[in-house]
């Protein structure tokens, strides 16, 4: 067992209680998002291979960031987007669960002669 599957099985208890409500704290948010940002940079594969709901989970995540926080959280959210993104197009995973998730967040349209 590694760093990432603890923090990753951490993330699966906590991501159910982490509410809008909650993340209104600035603390918590800026924690919160610094983890999961964290954890994606350290280990995209890991998050590449969480199973399919809590990956949309994350995302969600990642989108309400990206729309209620501010800026600071903006920066964070990108970030592992950017990780994320360069991991499956670096690792050819166009065809995998983790890429038809993270599409919507980076608009891409799906072309089938690709």
């Amino acid at each position: 067992m590694t760093a990432a599957d603890v923090c990753l099985y951490g993330l699966n208890i906590i991501m159910p209680l982490m509410t809008v409500d909650l993340l209104k704290f600035p603390s918590l948010c800026m924690q919160y998002f610094k983890m999961i940002t964290f954890v994606c940079e350290i280990y995209p594969d890991k998050v590449c291979q969480l199973p399919v709901d809590l990956l949309k989970n994350l995302l969600n995540s990642i989108e309400l960031g990206l729309t209620t926080f501010g800026q600071d959280v903006i920066v964070l959210c990108t970030d592992f987007i950017q990780v994320l993104g360069s991991h499956v197009y670096c690792n050819s995973l166009q065809n995998t669960p983790v890429y038809e998730a993270l599409r919507p967040l980076l608009k891409v349209r799906h072309d089938p002669g690709v």
